[in-house]
């Protein structure tokens, strides 16, 4: 089956059909760095509000890569029933405080478009940050 990959968004009354990929590219670019993959499907389409979606994806990006300059990020998402779950991991990103100062403008964000963002960290897998939200 072939999955349009040149479309950013289509747009309802409330939400939005996007494309993750798209939308995650966007913020990557903004991000200005190149150690970031970007491994979600480009035929992977949300229906969420675009402009929550695009700030909490850049917050969290700016957030890791503000206490952990040139760190490598790989981000993945998968669908679960009418939800998405977004993962952000880092291997070598040791310092989340700038996640943790901003978490509750994240659970904020996150709340509103029916999600939530979980963070986790260990010495031998790195930063590990989820990032839920219903489609609708």
């Amino acid at each position: 089956m072939n999955y349009p990959t040149n479309v950013l968004f289509e747009t309802t009354d409330t939400y939005s059909c996007l494309s993750l990929h798209k939308c995650v590219s966007r913020a990557i670019d903004d991000l200005g760095t190149s150690k970031v993959s970007n491994d979600i499907y480009p035929g992977f389409f949300v229906s969420t509000d675009k402009d929550t979606l695009a700030e909490t994806l850049n917050l969290l990006l700016t957030s890791i890569e503000a206490n952990n300059p040139r760190c490598s990020m790989q981000l993945t998402a998968k669908l679960v029933g009418n939800i998405t779950l977004l993962h952000i991991k880092s291997n070598d990103a040791k310092d989340f405080s700038t996640i943790t100062k901003k978490i509750s403008r994240l659970e904020s964000l996150a709340r509103s478009i029916g999600g939530c963002v979980t963070i986790s960290s260990s010495d031998i897998y790195g930063l590990a940050v989820a990032f839920t939200f219903r489609n609708h």
